[in-house]
C-alpha cells in the first residue's frame, strides 16, 4: 500500500499483508509529518499578514488506531493516553491562549512549543507539499501571486 503523495513523500510504508489497524497506524504517522510539514509551509507563507499556524500535538490519546502500533506505543498509550476530550481541549487552549497570539510555524504540545527535526523545515519540501495540495484539489495560486487567494481551474 502506499500513501497518496507528492513524489517525495509517496513510499511503501507497510507491506501487503499487515492488518487494517496496522495501516491505519503507519497511516497516522504519515499524515502527521505532512501536517508539520504543510504547517510550517503555510506559515512561511502568511509570515506577512495577521494570520497564524501552528501544529498541536495533545499528547498520546486513546483511540482504536493505536491497536496496530508497535507493542511498546500500545502499552506507553493505554497506561499514559488521554480520552480523545483532552485533544480538542488542549487545541482550544492554544487557540485562545494570549502567549500565543503572535506564535506561528510551532508545534505546540502540552509541555510548550516542541523543535522540529530540520528536515520538516526545508522550504522545498514545504513548497513540493504545497504544490501537491493546491493540485490535489484543483486549485491554482492567484495570478498576483497572493498565497492567501486561490483560483480555481
Amino acid at each position: 500500500m502506499s500513501i497518496v503523495g507528492p513524489p517525495s513523500f509517496s513510499k511503501e510504508i507497510v507491506p501487503a499483508d499487515v492488518t487494517s489497524t496496522e495501516v491505519g497506524y503507519a497511516a497516522l504517522k504519515a499524515s502527521r509529518t505532512r501536517l508539520l510539514v504543510f504547517t510550517l509551509e503555510l506559515a512561511r507563507r502568511m509570515a506577512d499578514t495577521h494570520v497564524t499556524a501552528n501544529a498541536v500535538y495533545p499528547g498520546r490519546i486513546k483511540t482504536e488506531i493505536f491497536a496496530g502500533a508497535p507493542l511498546i506505543d500500545r502499552l506507553i498509550t493505554r497506561m499514559t493516553g488521554q480520552p480523545a476530550s483532552h485533544a480538542g481541549e488542549i487545541v482550544t487552549e492554544a487557540a485562545l491562549d494570549a502567549e500565543f497570539e503572535k506564535t506561528t510555524g510551532t508545534l505546540l504540545t502540552p509541555a510548550g512549543p516542541a523543535a522540529l527535526r530540520p528536515e520538516l523545515a526545508d522550504p522545498a519540501l514545504g513548497r513540493a507539499l504545497w504544490d501537491w495540495s493546491l493540485a490535489a484539489c484543483a486549485l491554482k495560486p492567484s495570478p498576483e501571486g497572493n498565497t492567501s487567494e486561490f483560483n480555481r481551474r
